[in-house]
């Protein structure tokens, strides 16, 4: 009716004011001017004084972004709580953890759209605890440098398969500190969860060799699980060089073969070369603390 042009009427429940008016989430799915398939999110709360229904925020914004522009550069998307970085004018995020209309905390996530390209950005205290999927995905085709600010901390946990910063298909991640003299470096810790690196690509995410990692500075803390890699490749996948060349690092490799820098269960690992900083690698279950995890390989480990 509503594409038709025609009239539309919901009826919906004020409720009980002695209680609180409830919040209601309605999906409204069609197409945009381009033909496309869209949603759209909207939460509808009963206006006493206004006597009528007004659209609310029902998950606000957990972020603050530096850089850009909303709706061009970066969005939010409410239902998902996911902040899209679009393009390289976003410079720094911090935040993360929201509370919704209802009072209750809820965490956002983080994702960049593929094939941006160079981005740099400064996390000043970003903390992305989800339940399910990707706490921070790089996206494909991206080159991207984390500046962890001095003195903050940065926590990134994702849901089962994932890892807690997600490295796509050939994209290459750069972490440093921002330098400030006399100032504590940033820290960084990244968790996966059921086969997820913790650094690194997801479960399964395909034998390609094309994404990197190289550290420079900055307190990391990384832990693979299921039989993901701490720093390096998910479980059944594959990943390409990491490179260490300073900083202070501790990465645990998953239960299930994965392991503490490099390969996971299954899952080959390019060269491995560490340069410089402070290293604790370990791992169990037959997989090497620094090289392969279980059934995988590795290639140049050179220290």
């Amino acid at each position: 009716a509503l594409l038709n042009g025609d009239p539309a009427r919901l009826w919906l429940a004020k409720g009980d004011a002695s209680h609180g008016y409830p919040i209601h989430s309605l999906v409204i799915r069609g197409r945009d001017k381009a033909g496309q398939p869209q949603t759209r999110y909207a939460y509808l709360l009963w206006s006493h004084t206004a006597g009528r229904f007004e659209e609310c925020s029902m998950y606000p914004n957990p972020f603050a972004v530096t850089g850009g522009e909303a709706g061009r550069d970066w969005i939010y998307e409410e239902e998902s709580h996911t902040l899209r970085i679009l393009s390289n004018q976003v410079t720094a995020i911090a935040g993360g953890s929201g509370t919704d209309a209802n009072q209750l905390p809820f965490s956002g996530r983080i994702a960049l759209a593929d094939a941006i390209g160079g981005l740099e950005l400064a996390l000043g205290g970003v903390v992305c605890r989800v339940p399910a999927g990707r706490a921070f995905d790089l996206g494909r085709e991206n080159d991207v440098t984390l500046v962890l600010q001095s003195g903050t901390d940065n926590l990134f946990e994702s849901g089962a398969g994932c890892a807690g910063i997600s490295v796509g298909e050939g994209a290459c991640l750069h972490i440093d500190c921002a330098d400030r003299s006399g100032m504590p470096e940033g820290r960084l810790s990244a968790t996966g969860r059921a086969g997820g690196a913790g650094i690194g690509r997801d479960s399964g995410a395909g034998r390609d060799r094309s994404c990197q990692i190289f550290i420079r500075s900055g307190v990391i803390t990384a832990s693979g699980s299921g039989g993901g890699a701490g720093i390096g490749a998910g479980k059944w996948g594959a990943m390409g060089p990491v490179t260490i060349l300073g900083g202070t690092v501790t990465s645990t490799g998953g239960s299930g073969g994965g392991a503490g820098i490099g390969g996971a269960l299954g899952a080959p690992v390019g060269d491995i070369h560490i340069q410089g900083g402070r290293i604790t690698a370990s791992a169990i279950y037959h997989a090497a603390a620094i090289g392969a995890g279980v059934q995988g390989e590795c290639g140049e480990i050179r220290i």
